[in-house]
């Protein structure tokens, strides 16, 4: 794409003195302006479809990171539900059934 060149060449020289008779020989007979635009259309098009590709893959990367974090989120709660109930149950054998057995074993024969 000789466009893309004559961009970086006007940039550095600071004038299109070099630029347009590269176009022209380049267009084989068409108008500098012709080339031109027809070369920034595909370049245009290219960078249109890189960013697209682009992205496409960090959707995909965040989409696979959210699961990932969902799947951690949900096994954190199941584990603290499982806990709790451990607890209320640890309670539950402290302060319910160790004192019911207690008076099991004081009453009288």
């Amino acid at each position: 794409m000789v466009s893309q060149n004559a961009v970086v060449q006007v940039i550095n020289d600071g004038s299109l003195a070099g630029v347009v008779p590269a176009l022209q020989e380049h267009g084989l007979g068409r108008p500098a302006a012709q080339v031109w635009s027809e070369d920034m259309t595909r370049f245009i098009q290219l960078l249109k479809d890189t960013i697209v590709s682009m992205t496409l893959i960090v959707s995909d990367d965040v989409a696979e990171q959210h699961r990932g974090i969902q799947t951690k989120v949900i096994l954190s709660g199941l584990l603290a539900v499982v806990s709790f109930l451990a607890a209320l149950a640890l309670l539950a054998g402290i302060f319910v059934v160790r004192p019911l057995r207690g008076r099991r074993r004081s009453t009288p024969a």
